[in-house]
């Protein structure tokens, strides 16, 4: 299965973004009136304008403030008490990407905490059982980190493999969940 660019949001409101911190590291959210679209973890927030720039070059993208602010932490905070609880999160995205794509995404978030899945099964739960390497394309491309939980996909046998916010926080993230075990 090919990859292409992923398509773009539908025209209804612009982005707001905010700067927080997560038990992980420093995070940098945005989010539209219908859900968070993207959460990235970012040593370096100096420029989170630049950030959004590239990722959403075609949306208008402004500081959170008031009810928009208000709306993200809610949001955060539900998702941080889901994560702690080891439940699967149901807080609402706003996702541009191919229809292979959203796919991949729906499925990782059906993925239950602490029972990582492999690329290949990923591949063959979305009924395309050659399209490995189009499913860790898809990871790689998700632009809401835990929310859709790209970092409970492995390699065949366990071993992590990439992630696109640092493999050790993804081994961090999975210890966490009770995916992988504690290093000794």
């Amino acid at each position: 299965m090919s990859e292409s660019t992923a398509s773009p949001r539908p025209k209804s409101s612009p982005i707001h973004w905010l700067v927080d911190a997560s038990p992980w590291g420093k995070i940098l959210v945005a989010a539209t009136d219908r859900g968070i679209c993207l959460l990235q973890f970012r040593d370096d927030l100096s420029k989170p304008e630049e950030v959004l720039a590239r990722e959403f070059p075609a949306d208008h993208c402004a500081p959170a403030h008031g009810e928009a602010a208000n709306r993200i932490h809610r949001w955060l905070s539900a998702a941080w008490q889901d994560l702690a609880a080891k439940k699967q999160t149901a807080i609402p995205l706003d996702l541009a990407g191919t229809p292979f794509q959203k796919r991949v995404w729906a499925h990782l978030r059906t993925i239950p905490p602490g029972k990582p899945s492999t690329y290949t099964a990923v591949a063959q739960a979305i009924g395309h059982p050659r399209a490995v390497r189009g499913v860790a394309s898809a990871c790689a491309r998700n632009r809401v980190a835990l929310l859709v939980p790209c970092h409970r996909v492995t390699r065949v046998g366990g071993a992590p493999g990439g992630y696109r916010w640092g493999l050790e926080r993804k081994v961090a993230l999975l210890q966490a969940e009770g995916g992988l075990p504690a290093a000794s």
